[in-house]
């Protein structure tokens, strides 16, 4: 594996996606909230899992070359033993290869509009 690689993963696709340290050092980690890093570094596995079974792949049509990965998960409420219903979406880099991780976020409201030429795989 490249040095500067956290993990991979193959997609139902067949595409190699990747998450670079660096990435998840200065992005995931840092450009973001205490709060809100905590929580996307605890999401690293589903994210794992999320892009190797995705409900939803979707061309992301505000920035070329940029795929959308979609899934209902599960999280748990820090306060009690509940878990919520979040939408997570991991967006992907396409335009080299591997295809590299550019963010993630778990969202408790769905607020994506997709069109059905947009999307790329669904189940």
């Amino acid at each position: 594996m490249e040095e500067n690689v956290r993990w991979k993963v193959i997609d139902p696709l067949g595409n190699e996606i990747v998450l670079r340290e660096l990435t998840f050092q200065e992005h995931i980690d840092k450009d973001h909230s205490y709060a809100d890093a905590i929580y996307r570094k605890s999401a690293e596995m589903q994210v794992k899992d999320a892009l190797v079974n995705p409900h939803l792949i979707f061309t992301n049509q505000n920035i070329n070359n940029r795929n959308v990965y979609c899934k209902l998960i599960p999280v748990k409420n820090l306060a009690s033993d509940e878990y919520r219903l979040k939408f997570l979406k991991i967006v992907v880099d396409t335009d080299r290869e591997p295809n590299e991780i550019v963010t993630w976020v778990a969202q408790s409201k769905v607020k994506e509009i997709v069109l059905e030429e947009w999307i790329i795989y669904g189940k």
